[in-house]
């Protein structure tokens, strides 16, 4: 990550404390703090995650019969440096889109479009360069493509490669 850039990374619950770090109390009863993953490699952690509100999730997968609903996702926010958001203003750390119905996913994991143009409007400005190490459905790359930022996408199956190329208008 170039310095005051940022770092939007979509997690699950489970994943959350193993990149993030988490807060625990020592014998003494003194709050201490145990780093995560991305902390141990020098970046720095928003304390608070953003969060997707999933307006149409329909999905039950996974969830038992007592338990709520996981109509969100959260997106963990890092940085190396100090950089700024594009607007002078504090935003919500709450984002509502509606996910990609399954009949139109290219992707098992795919995020909306609107959603990820929505960050990137957030913590890049026009000509700067969006990574996508995991490109699947290409979502970054169409988001980044539409507003004018450059983009580096890998993906190494041939299955969404392809197919994802052509989303971009380019030749398979």
């Amino acid at each position: 990550l170039r310095h005051d850039g940022f770092l939007a990374m979509f997690a699950g619950l489970d994943d959350y404390s193993y990149y993030c770090g988490f807060d625990k109390r020592n014998e003494k009863g003194d709050l201490i703090h145990s780093n995560g993953q991305l902390e141990s490699i020098g970046f720095n952690v928003s304390k608070t995650p953003l969060i997707w509100h999933k307006l149409n999730s329909l999905s039950r997968r996974g969830v038992r019969s007592w338990e709520y609903d996981r109509s969100y996702e959260l997106i963990i926010i890092a940085t190396k440096g100090s950089p700024a958001m594009t607007v002078p203003v504090v935003l919500d750390g709450v984002k509502s889109f509606a996910v990609v119905p399954p009949q139109k996913m290219v992707h098992k994991t795919e995020k909306p479009l609107e959603l990820v143009k929505d960050i990137i409007k957030d913590l890049t400005y026009e000509g700067n360069v969006i990574l996508d190490p995991f490109g699947g459905s290409f979502t970054t790359a169409l988001a980044a493509k539409e507003l004018k930022r450059r983009y580096i996408i890998c993906e190494k199956d041939p299955k969404y490669y392809n197919p994802g190329r052509k989303r971009l208008g380019l030749k398979e």
